[in-house]
């Protein structure tokens, strides 16, 4: 055994009294675990590190070592406990070319991105992680993050679903309103004082069976001043008329 790989396994040794099974990898990573569980995740960055030397001394295989596949990820959360996202989304992407469904490191790929800002991505992999670990026996600690996430991207599925129904809905009554603005605009543009009732109707946007009845009795009131021979009932129908603009207006100004 070379002097780094004793000097390794005794630091390791001696921040966690416990006995493990030979192999100075494996008591980094069981080192590291219980550093882990004891929320020391500064520490437990710096035991996984020492493993980096001895995973990385030789060429890369094509399919990494359960253990070497141990290290990455406990460096891949520590990493990302500690905000070096960068340094956590690299590791993430080390296992996953040996292991393109590993749940938890699509997971923490989802909480990188998520931490990022990046949302689309954030709900991709948070996704793919839940769907890959529906057949995984993985510990209760990734199974209790999925459900989070999982219900953080169903909250997000929904709030996208609530949005498209209220893009569809407000869609639906702006061309309601553009029916009625070009109803009640052709009933009042139609009398010789209508530009001036168009004005004051074209001023909100919002259009009810109340500015509706109005607007006709606007219009009817025009009429009788047109019609009517008698001077007193045409002063009346004219004095009504402009009685119902001011109505219309403190109506649409108050109400």
């Amino acid at each position: 055994m070379s002097d780094q790989q004793s000097s390794s396994m005794s630091i390791a040794e001696s921040i966690v009294p416990y006995v493990y099974e030979p192999g100075p990898i494996l008591n980094i990573v069981k080192n590291g675990e219980e550093l882990v569980k004891s929320s020391q995740y500064q520490e437990a960055y710096e035991v996984y590190s020492q493993a980096l030397p001895l995973i990385y001394q030789n060429s890369r295989p094509e399919v990494i070592e359960s253990t070497t596949e141990e290290v990455l990820l406990g460096m891949a959360k520590c990493a990302l406990t500690l905000n070096k996202l960068s340094e956590s989304k690299h590791y993430c992407f080390e296992i996953l070319k040996s292991f393109p469904q590993h749940p938890t490191a699509l997971l923490y790929l989802g909480l990188i991105y998520k931490q990022e800002g990046n949302e689309k991505k954030s709900d991709k992999y948070i996704k793919l992680a839940y769907s890959s670990n529906q057949d995984t026996d993985y510990n209760s600690e990734n199974q209790l993050l999925l459900q989070i996430f999982r219900q953080y991207s169903d909250q997000s599925n929904h709030n996208y679903s609530q949005l498209q129904n209220s893009q569809k809905q407000q869609q639906s009554q702006q061309y309601i309103f553009i029916q009625s603005k070009d109803l009640l605009t052709q009933i009042v543009a139609s009398t010789i004082l209508g530009s001036f009732s168009t004005i004051i109707i074209n001023s909100k946007k919002k259009y009810t069976s109340v500015n509706l009845f109005i607007s006709a009795w606007n219009s009817t009131c025009i009429f009788g001043c047109l019609r009517l021979s008698c001077f007193r009932l045409k002063y009346l129908c004219f004095g009504t008329y402009f009685l119902s603009l001011l109505a219309l207006y403190l109506y649409q100004r108050y109400f």
